[in-house]
C-alpha cells in the first residue's frame, strides 16, 4: 500500500509503480540468484481498510474492502495472461506513462468485466505464479 500521505494520487500511485518496476528489473537482471522466484504484481488505486482483527487468543493483521479484491482478481489475472505487471483503470488515470489495455475480463467475486493494463515499456520477464 502506497499512501498519499498529503501528497496527489498520482504521487502514490508513481511510487508504487516505480516500486513494481524495480522490482521486475532486479529479478530481470539476475540480481536475485533465484531462478525460481516467480511473481506478478497488481496495482490499483481505491481504499482500504486494515488493521489487526481478532480476539485475545488470535490476532490477525488483515486488508479488507472491495478494493483489495479488485487488487487480488488483478494478481490472478497476471498470472492467466502471463503478464508480470497489470493495473486497473483506476491505477492508470492516475499516472503519467503510457499503458496499453490488456482486455476486460472476468474476475470471481466482481459484476461485470475487469479491464487491466499493461505498462507500454514493462520490463519482459516470464510469469508463472
Amino acid at each position: 500500500m502506497f499512501e498519499e500521505d498529503g501528497g496527489t494520487a498520482g504521487d502514490a500511485c508513481q511510487r508504487a509503480l516505480d516500486a513494481a518496476q524495480t522490482a521486475l528489473a532486479s529479478v530481470h537482471s539476475g540480481a536475485l540468484d533465484d531462478d525460481s522466484i516467480r511473481f506478478g504484481i497488481a496495482l490499483h488505486y481505491g481504499d482500504a481498510a486494515y488493521g489487526n482483527v481478532g480476539s485475545g487468543d488470535r490476532l490477525d493483521f488483515t486488508v479488507v474492502g472491495r478494493d483489495v479484491n479488485v487488487a487480488a482478481r488483478i494478481s490472478a489475472l497476471c498470472s492467466a495472461l502471463g503478464r508480470p505487471l497489470l493495473a486497473s483503470a483506476e491505477f492508470v488515470a492516475q499516472v503519467v506513462p503510457a499503458f496499453h489495455s490488456c482486455g476486460a475480463h472476468p474476475a470471481h467475486g466482481l459484476d461485470g468485466l475487469l479491464e487491466v493494463f499493461e505498462p507500454i515499456e514493462t520490463v519482459a520477464v516470464a510469469v508463472a505464479v
